[in-house]
């Protein structure tokens, strides 16, 4: 548990400063719209809606949304929260939520690894306190969050016990999980000592996880400073149009 918290709070401290970024850059974007867009626009009446550049009647229409039919979003957000929380707390649901969960680009491959490390530190403390394989490969995979992972868990734990299969024979039959655990557990089953194996797949992929949250949150932060840049830039850009037209026909 405690490591589990250690690399939470890493991860945590790592994406911060994006979801900050965003969270300004939706605030900002809304003050313009809905606040500031509405009074400059009416500066733009007597110039005639029809003579207004693109981006200007583009940006009047988001404007004008927000504005008026703002309540209408706010109840499509609260609708689609409702029906996603139903869905989770649905066994068929959540399998669904879960397998989508896996099957998204590199937030997929986060969620495995950090479900991996948690499964195969906790089978090494349960090996080491002595208590039988069936018991610990049930626990294990009771603490895991996806249930297409646990799934996975229960089969392998079921063939152990009915088929007398070795637990990296199952891992290696598992569809979610890397052919390096069942290597790494093959290789502790034939020394006798899978809990150290299976602590060491903790290891690595605890790093794993640590690893790809720096290297997102890097890559991720520039990205969402230069998308909130373009989103305020292209707003200011597209009020200022009519105004330097104006400015060339009145010269």
């Amino acid at each position: 548990r405690e490591k589990e918290d250690e690399v939470r709070r890493k991860v945590q401290s790592a994406v911060a400063y994006p979801v900050l970024v965003i969270v300004v850059g939706i605030a900002t974007v809304l003050v313009l719209l809905i606040f500031f867009l509405p009074r400059v626009a009416a500066i733009f009446q007597d110039y005639g809606y029809d003579r207004l550049p693109m981006p200007t009647k583009m940006i009047i229409g988001i404007s004008d949304f927000f504005r008026d039919s703002w309540y209408w979003l706010a109840l499509m957000i609260g609708l689609f929260a409702a029906v996603f929380k139903r869905m989770a707390a649905l066994e068929k649901g959540r399998t669904m939520i879960d397998r989508m969960k896996l099957g998204t680009p590199l937030l997929g491959k986060f969620i495995k690894h950090s479900e991996i490390a948690r499964f195969a530190r906790t089978l090494s403390l349960l090996i080491q306190a002595g208590i039988s394989i069936e018991r610990a490969l049930s626990l294990s995979g009771s603490v895991l969050n996806n249930s297409i992972l646990k799934e996975d868990i229960e089969e392998i734990r079921k063939k152990t016990v009915n088929q007398g299969m070795s637990v990296s024979a199952g891992l290696k039959k598992a569809r979610n999980f890397p052919p390096f655990v069942a290597n790494m557990a093959a290789v502790g089953e034939e020394g006798g000592k899978l809990d150290e194996s299976m602590m060491e797949i903790a290891s690595f992929y605890e790093k794993q996880v640590e690893q790809h949250s720096r290297l997102a949150t890097s890559l991720l932060e520039p990205m969402l400073i230069l998308v909130v840049g373009l989103v305020v830039g292209f707003i200011v850009a597209a009020m200022l149009l009519p105004i330097f037209e104006l400015s060339t026909i009145v010269r």
